[in-house]
């Protein structure tokens, strides 16, 4: 039907077709839409069925169909139940007939208020549904559609003034048992007036009207309201209420309904109506003489929900209160029991002191606060009360320190006694806050000497736990303490170096905080150790384990770093931002940090994340159980993320005022030529990352051709560094690589890149690449003995230089070689398993030995020839497969020297590998050939008679073995 109804409005008479329609027609087409309307489910449809009731509404029967639509819409919004997508169409079918009324009065006097109601109903239903991920943005769309009606139905002179007062008449009127379901479309009539000149001062005069329905509907009620009807009234609240009015309407039956029904009061009710006023309202002498006492009453509840909802309000109403009299006086009355002991609940100590956190900051707090609270909380015996109670010591002293509040001795004392507590979580806590207050000191600040003093007191005691922290750090772990630890490092690093005071400056060299935290032998400091931060769990815990990481960078690429702890460094860095049990605000927090690292210093932070993530992908493809790659649980799969916070936009380091060396960045974008392959990690390219540098990759590959393809070489394990910085880049990608497949793949795909971005320069290179890998020159060497050598592991001698037989020697070119040599492999094997061992002479010994030298080095040599010839098929086989480039220029070469290879017996080492090359080879044929284009290839391959082609390509006859030659 939906489909139907947008072909048939695709034309533009077809809207005047329902001017001929008889009234059966007219019936017939109406249940029809009324029955389908739930198939309306998409946009498209639902503004076409719009388009269609305007039409109909506005034809010559417009007064039936008007009826009948009405009817339906008072029928259908009486349902308790009803879809969600069933709701959208019903709100969208009001809003039309509404816009519709505001240019027909006596249709609107007749039908408006039932129309109204029935949007009153659907609109509460709708936003009473949660749909998780497209709630928000279906609740906003229903309100859009209701704001578009009432609009053009306030702005109408004919209906306009009556429309608003017979709707807030109607809407607000006691009786109906789900009146509070009209607050959403109260709100949303207050909303539109607020943003009408014309309609505003209309809707002033109905403002008592409104207080009354909250009063009796809301504040009244005898049930906990949904949020979206506590919720309802802020557009009126923040437009229309007064303080005079507040004061009159508003607080005293919420002074009454505190009394009555705390529990429905206060959750949650009163505080969207505090948020909701203006922000300049102040709101203190409402708190003080009206709603302190019943909000520190409910606090004493037995209910955790009522003393949840006396905290949130109090929270709101402190938010809102800006008289420095009537706060000091709030103050005095939660802070005095809390001073003087006499409160004895744990819950409501906690409460009172996260009440004197929420208050205003204020120099007279500062002065207050934390000298009252300071003795409380070291005497406080519950860990939950001192939290709560430091928290707010430090929130408001804080404030002090940064507006000239000196400090008290008395203050300076409790923290120093607090950090010697014989209870750890306790001493950790008033550690923490001391790192707290002095990481945000200003230079301005330490030229207080309160301030100082309070520094040179406080600096020992939070080294010693450090200290105690370095010595023992899984303990530390579990107790808590390694965060103090974190911390300090921090402080030390990025901070106390560089303060003028000789105190504190003989501290920090006392410590060789940076050699210690550095330090990788014979263990891990407690920053590198993948046991201690994999597990930090809480966002401030890995917050501040970042800013130890980051305090240290500047001194990773010194001489006395052993770059076992710069990829210790890079792999603590790159676990925060990729592992499971990290949250998402702390993986955010941990790219944002590294970015701000890279950017102070681009080409040391680079070179150590690169290294850092080579070794990760090795850790996490060995399987090393010990390793950060292991413990993220992640593996390569979130790897993206690192990489793009050290490939930074132009724009995005411009917008943190700093600037990278073009140099620097094109360095930078070779050293990931390799790394950054979907091969190794996924949703990573090269070559977008390098344009989001700003680095254009062919000019780069135009001009740095030679490292570029240094740096693959080096990943195949084919040629030697030569000093360059390649050879400091590339140093994790040494022999281990041929035990990572992905990486020699990856290796070859780069090689495809190059010919792709850079295809004038790049491409005779990797054809002279290629053609010199697998010249077929160098197989001359290589018979079936010496490959038989090769594939024997080392240690074992293959020719049994004490068998009085001698070794007989298969001829490649025998039908069923493979087997023949296999079953020989075979026979030798069970020979040695099942024979006994026997002491040999000296003269035997040495035979044997010598032998084994003799086949290590033929084993070597054979490695080497196969390892180049492995990457020129890999390289041609990248080509064929890999992005598009001018095959004509290559193709020639690559099948030339791979039927060379095979003919030489590259099979021999290869396997089947030059085979199943040369067919995706075949595939680049032309595409007139459609299919068959990888048949043309094996039948060649089996014309010139390879015997290395996989069973698959075997089975169909030729009728016949030709050996003539093919060019």
């Amino acid at each position: 039907m939906a489909a139907i109804v947008r072909n048939t409005l695709h034309d533009d008479a077809s809207a005047d077709c329902f001017a001929a329609l008889v009234p059966p027609d007219l019936k017939i087409l109406l249940e029809l839409l009324f029955e389908t309307y739930p198939l309306y489910d998409d946009r498209d449809s639902r503004r076409a069925v719009d388009q269609v009731l305007r039409s109909l509404i506005g034809s010559t029967h417009g007064n039936l169909v008007l009826s009948a639509v009405v009817d339906f819409l008072k029928k259908e919004s009486q349902k308790k139940s009803l879809a969600l997508s069933n709701v959208t169409v019903l709100i969208d079918w009001c809003s039309v007939l509404l816009q519709h009324f505001a240019n027909a009065p006596d249709q609107w006097a007749k039908h408006g208020l039932d129309v109204a109601l029935a949007l009153a109903r659907v609109l509460e239903l709708c936003m009473g549904v949660e749909y998780r991920k497209r709630g928000e943005r279906i609740h906003h769309s229903a309100l859009v559609s209701t704001r578009r009606a009432l609009r053009p139905l306030f702005r109408a002179k004919d209906v306009g003034e009556d429309a608003l007062d017979n709707l807030v008449t109607t809407l607000t009127a006691k009786g109906a048992s789900s009146a509070a379901g009209n607050a959403v479309l109260l709100g949303a009539i207050a909303g539109v007036s607020s943003r009408l000149p014309t309609v505003k001062p209309l809707l002033e005069t109905r403002k008592q009207q409104y207080y009354t329905f909250y009063v009796r509907e809301i504040v009244g009620s005898r049930t906990q309201l949904p949020d979206h009807i506590s919720h309802a009234f802020h557009d009126f609240f923040e437009s229309f209420t007064t303080l005079e009015e507040l004061r009159k309407e508003v607080i005293p039956p919420i002074e009454k309904a505190l009394l009555r029904a705390p529990e429905v009061v206060l959750n949650d009710i009163v505080t969207p109506m505090v948020l909701a006023l203006p922000k300049d309202m102040d709101l203190s002498d409402v708190l003080l003489g009206n709603l302190l006492k019943p909000l520190l009453s409910n606090v004493k509840s037995t209910n955790p929900g009522i003393r949840a909802g006396a905290l949130r309000t109090f929270k709101a109403l402190a938010a809102r209160s800006h008289n420095e009299s009537a706060i000091g006086k709030v103050t005095d009355e939660i802070l005095n029991p809390l001073k003087q002991g006499k409160i004895s609940g744990v819950d409501q100590k906690v409460l009172h002191a996260q009440m004197l956190s929420a208050l205003p900051q204020s120099a007279a707090s500062s002065q207050k606060i934390p000298v009252a609270i300071a003795p409380a909380a070291l005497k406080e015996p519950n860990e939950a009360a001192v939290v709560a109670e430091v928290g707010a010591l430090t929130k408001h002293l804080k404030f002090g320190l940064a507006n000239g509040v000196v400090m008290e001795k008395s203050i300076s004392d409790a923290f120093i006694k607090g950090m010697t507590d014989k209870r750890v979580p306790i001493r950790r806590l008033w550690a923490l806050r001391t790192a707290d207050l002095l990481w945000d000191l200003t230079p301005q600040q330490l030229e207080q000497k309160d301030v100082i003093s309070f520094y040179q007191a406080s600096l020992p005691k939070l080294v010693e736990i450090w200290q105690e922290v370095n010595a023992n750090p899984v303990p530390a772990t579990q107790s808590g303490l390694v965060t103090v630890g974190h911390y300090v490092t921090a402080l030390l690093a990025s901070r106390v170096q560089f303060s003028g005071d000789a105190t504190l400056s003989g501290i920090y060299k006392k410590s060789d905080v940076v050699a210690q935290s550095l330090a990788i032998k014979p263990k891990p400091s407690f920053l590198l150790n993948p046991r201690v931060y994999s597990k930090l769990n809480t966002e401030d815990d890995v917050e501040i384990a970042l800013r130890a990481l980051t305090a240290v960078s500047p001194w990773l690429l010194e001489d006395r770093t052993p770059i076992e702890a710069r990829e210790a460094w890079a792999h603590a860095f790159i676990f925060f931002i990729v592992a499971q049990g990290v949250s998402t605000k702390a993986k955010v927090t941990a790219k944002v940090a590294l970015e701000k690292a890279y950017v102070q210093a681009p080409s040391n932070i680079s070179s150590v994340i690169v290294a850092g993530l080579w070794s990760w992908y090795k850790s996490n493809e060995s399987g090393d159980k010990e390793s950060a790659a292991v413990a993220s649980k992640s593996g390569v799969s979130e790897l993206y993320n690192v990489l793009g916070s050290i490939c930074l936009s132009q724009e995005f380091v411009k917008k943190h005022g700093a600037s990278i060396d073009a140099e620097n960045l094109r360095e930078q974008s070779v050293s990931l030529l390799l790394l950054a392959r979907p091969e190794l990690m996924p949703r990573v390219s090269w070559i977008d990352l390098s344009l989001r540098m700003g680095v254009d990759p062919g000019r780069l590959v135009q001009d740095k051709l030679p490292e570029c393809v240094e740096l693959i070489n080096n990943a195949t394990m084919v040629g030697d560094t030569n000093g360059s910085f390649i050879a400091e880049l590339t140093r994790v990608q040494d022999q281990e690589n041929n035990s990572f497949p992905s990486i020699v793949q990856a290796a070859y795909s780069a090689y495809t890149d190059l010919v792709f971005v850079a295809p004038d320069v790049a491409l005779p290179v990797i054809v002279n690449q290629f053609s010199g890998d697998l010249d077929s020159r160098q197989l001359e060497s290589i018979g079936p003995t010496e490959a038989a050598i090769f594939r024997t592991p080392e240690g074992t001698a293959y020719i049994d230089v004490l068998s009085k037989k001698a070794p007989i020697t298969i001829d490649k070119n025998t039908k069923d070689y493979d087997t023949l040599k296999w079953e020989e492999e075979l026979r030798a094997q069970l020979a040695q398993k099942t024979g006994q061992t026997k002491k040999l002479t000296a003269d035997e010994q040495a035979k044997v030995k010598s032998q084994l030298t003799k086949e290590a080095a033929i084993r070597k040599e054979v490695a080497a020839i196969e390892r180049k010839m492995r990457r020129g098929v890999g390289i041609i086989r990248s080509l064929a497969t890999g992005p598009p480039t001018e095959a004509e220029q290559w193709m020639g070469p690559a099948v030339n020297f791979l039927i060379q290879a095979i003919r030489a017996g590259a099979g021999l080492i290869l396997g089947d590998l030059p085979a199943t090359a040369y067919i995706k080879l075949s595939e680049q044929a032309s595409s007139r050939l459609g299919p068959f284009r990888p048949f043309v290839g094996i039948a060649t391959l089996r014309t010139i008679g390879s015997i290395h082609l996989p069973a698959e390509y075997e089975a169909e006859n030729l009728g016949g073995k030709s050996h003539a030659p093919v060019t």
